[in-house]
């Protein structure tokens, strides 16, 4: 038994630290790619690596569980997210594909960094079975795909009522 607010962190359990190998977009950031998951990369894709914590599900299959260098990284995978990687012959994962469709709709925002499970929106998150995450002051909210029409009703009628105050 758990004392989490929601079973979204109790998936992370197990995770471990890797080096996650990926490929950068023309845009500097990365992975791209397709709505099947295969990965993006064209002929000169330069390649980047990250300290990411990840859960192995088995075979070449990983949960991601953090990405070590938020909110600095370049990485565009979410957390809650799976993907497919191979070890390389020093330990690295390299990244093979990404499972889709995702999972969890994520959102990010700049705040004042303060932010708890007390707050309205923690409490709507998580009873959604999403999670949140506060790192330098950049809140990132992550809901699965199949409550996300519940969260945009709470958000609407939440902008509502304040528009009217």
């Amino acid at each position: 038994m758990t004392n989490s607010p929601s079973p979204f962190y109790d998936q992370f359990s197990g995770s471990r630290e890797f080096t996650l190998l990926y490929p950068l977009s023309a845009g500097g950031v990365g992975p791209a790619w397709h709505p099947d998951g295969e990965l993006d990369i064209p002929e000169g894709t330069k390649w980047d690596e990250e300290e990411i914590e990840a859960v192995h599900l088995g075979d070449n299959r990983y949960l991601l569980a953090e990405k070590c260098m938020t909110p600095f990284t370049s990485l565009t995978l979410q957390w809650g997210e799976i993907f497919h990687a191979q070890e390389t012959e020093d330990g690295m994962l390299e990244l093979l594909k990404v499972e889709t469709p995702l999972r969890y709709h994520h959102e990010t925002s700049v705040g004042s960094g303060r932010f708890s499970n007390d707050y309205e929106l923690a409490t709507v998150i998580h009873r959604l079975n999403g999670g949140w995450e506060c790192a330098a002051g950049i809140l990132t909210i992550s809901i699965p795909i199949e409550r996300l029409d519940e969260y945009e009703a709470w958000d609407k009628s939440r902008s509502q009522t304040a528009s009217k105050a």
